[in-house]
């Protein structure tokens, strides 16, 4: 039907309803006390019209609104195994990357700023001094150098396999160049602005562990066989120290610049005599050693803001540890309850009060944010399965959702979760 049509007809359907309120208006008239002018009675008459709908009107008006929807956003965290984590030298934020091929970063008190697609996973991470670049890797050679909104500033080529797997990844101060440990070497690149130059190691390379910049621009490289490796900014080597008994995984500056600090485990499956115990070293630039002290088997290390202690996460033992740089125990504080839930990834905020964990576990990851003196403040876990139902409190202010990985969660309606309940046993 046309748009006149429409409108002839509903005009005809007015004048009917017109009709028959002129007619019972008659009626009532006709009981009033005759006498009434002409003038009076033509009042009457629209006044009775005019009252029933003016009374629908003022009924339509009274109705109650609508409840207004709220948008529910979960700050979710990984959904597959977390493999970098850094916190900003300004104290800003920190960043975690991880198999679900994402990189996210988070505020102080862990609410989620920005989530980064990759297209790929991010086995290795590494944060520019300035806080301002972020150079992500996969262990089959995807490197890219990108912006903290996720822009690609730089494309490296890709490691072959022929050059090995990709084990470790560092940046220098200047952002000008770049180190990619692999299982069979180094690959370095100077980067200015968009084009990337290779450079060739000179020496001994082979399969890396763990690599560093120092403030000056020189390379130090762990190696598997439990050596550590100086390098000039160009790729020549100019040392080769035996300074583990393992492999040395982790490699940590002081904050002044001018002292190393190592430490590491044996692999997974290897079997760890029992004359061998684990120990943190602390080195000068040049490879001489200044002291050691006993710790624990150890995948990650940082210096502390001030430079007068050491922070540690162990293998499998549930434990993040704090030294002075003396190698004085400070404190022990225990982290998650079983193998997978160890701090294989420690972040310290340069504050000092406050350190970030990540464990190696899948379902799901753990990243959670403690006190130094071990007290438990928030978990940012993620949804390891889709959500399969969600429900609001009686009261309003909490939403409880349930998903494929067989956990109740309950949530704030700013999207933090208060409580993660297991239990259940199937889906």
């Amino acid at each position: 039907m046309s748009d006149s049509g429409v409108c002839s007809g509903d005009m005809l359907g007015r004048l009917v309803t017109i009709q028959r309120h002129l007619a019972a208006a008659r009626m009532k008239v006709s009981c009033i006390v005759p006498g009434l002018r002409i003038w009076q009675t033509v009042l009457l008459l629209i006044s009775l019209v005019a009252l029933p709908a003016l009374s629908r009107a003022v009924s339509q008006d009274a109705a109650p609104l609508p409840t207004p929807l709220v948008e529910f956003t979960v700050q979710t965290g990984h959904t597959a195994e977390i493999q970098g984590l850094e916190y900003a030298a300004n104290g800003k934020f920190f960043v975690s990357a991880g198999k679900d091929s994402t990189i996210k970063l988070w505020s102080p008190g862990g609410t989620l700023i920005r989530t980064i697609r990759t297209g790929f996973w991010v086995n290795y991470l590494a944060l520019s001094r300035d806080s301002r670049l972020l150079l992500a890797a996969s262990r089959t050679g995807n490197i890219f150098l990108l912006s903290l909104d996720g822009r690609v500033i730089h494309r490296f080529p890709d490691v072959p396999m022929r050059e090995g797997f990709v084990s470790a990844i560092a940046l220098s101060d200047d952002n000008h160049h770049a180190a990619i440990g692999t299982t069979r070497g180094l690959v370095l690149y100077h980067v200015d602005g968009t084009v990337e130059t290779r450079l060739q190691p000179e020496g001994d390379a082979s399969e890396v562990d763990s690599v560093l910049y120092t403030r000056d621009g020189r390379l130090i490289s762990g190696h598997p066989d439990g050596k550590l490796r100086f390098w000039t900014d160009e790729g020549k080597l100019v040392r080769t120290v035996a300074a583990h008994e393992y492999s040395i995984k982790t490699l940590a500056l002081s904050p002044d610049g001018k002292t190393l600090a190592t430490a590491g485990s044996p692999y997974f499956f290897a079997e760890v005599p029992k004359n061998v115990k684990p120990v943190t070293k602390l080195w000068d630039l040049d490879g001489n050693m200044l002291g050691q002290f006993s710790s624990q088997f150890t995948q990650c290390l940082r210096f502390s803001a001030d430079g007068t202690s050491l922070v540690s996460g162990g293998r499998s033992d549930n434990r993040g540890t704090i030294y002075r740089r003396s190698g004085e125990l400070l404190r022990t504080n225990k982290i998650g309850t079983g193998a997978h839930r160890s701090p294989y990834l420690i972040a310290l905020a340069p504050d000092g009060r406050t350190l970030v964990t990540a464990d190696d576990n899948i379902d799901p990851p753990g990243l959670e944010i403690w006190n130094v003196d071990g007290g438990f403040e928030r978990s940012l876990l993620g949804l390891s399965g889709p959500m399969t139902n969600v429900a609001a409190s009686p009261d309003g202010n909490f939403i409880v959702t349930l998903s494929a990985d067989r956990l109740v969660r309950i949530w704030s309606l700013t999207g933090r979760l208060i409580a993660s309940l297991p239990g259940h046993k199937q889906y």
